[in-house]
């Protein structure tokens, strides 16, 4: 870590759920690079009592854990599925049509404030139980 990064929150920004998160971001935007990181190179600290173990952003943490080409595919990928669900949403013929949508809402605003790409969690179950309901689909949109 730099000297600046050695440098904890105090006083009212150790106190501000907000203040931490930007430093969180911060942190891990300063430390991108296009191969990735393991685990452990994640764990910064920010306050004298805190210890920010994943990236709090679902975007973040991928690009930080598995580089930044790989963050790149994966906003493209999540960029491509919404619109795809969406075209499902409006175009579709089942009243179930909306449902990968939703999920997809679910996943991505969630995933902006918090990492929910780990195993057990039910949005990860759902985002990989939505291609098997799009398979299903008797009438394709595209």
């Amino acid at each position: 870590l730099t000297d600046a990064e050695k440098q904890l929150l105090t006083g009212d920004a150790a106190l501000s759920s907000g203040r931490i998160r930007l430093e969180i971001y911060k942190r891990y935007l300063r430390h991108m690079n296009l191969t990735g990181h393991t685990l452990k190179e994640g764990y910064f600290p920010i306050t004298e009592d805190y210890h920010a173990w994943h990236a709090q952003n679902l975007f973040l943490q991928v690009s930080f854990y598995h580089g930044v080409p790989a963050g790149i595919c994966f906003v493209l990928l999540m960029l491509a599925l919404g619109i795809y669900y969406l075209r499902l949403a409006i175009c579709g013929k089942h009243r179930e049509d909306i449902l990968p949508l939703l999920v997809w809402l679910l996943f991505v605003g969630f995933g902006m404030l918090e990492c929910v790409w780990y195993l057990g969690q039910s949005i990860l179950f759902l985002m990989y139980l939505m291609p098997k309901i799009l398979a299903d689909s008797k009438d394709s949109i595209l």
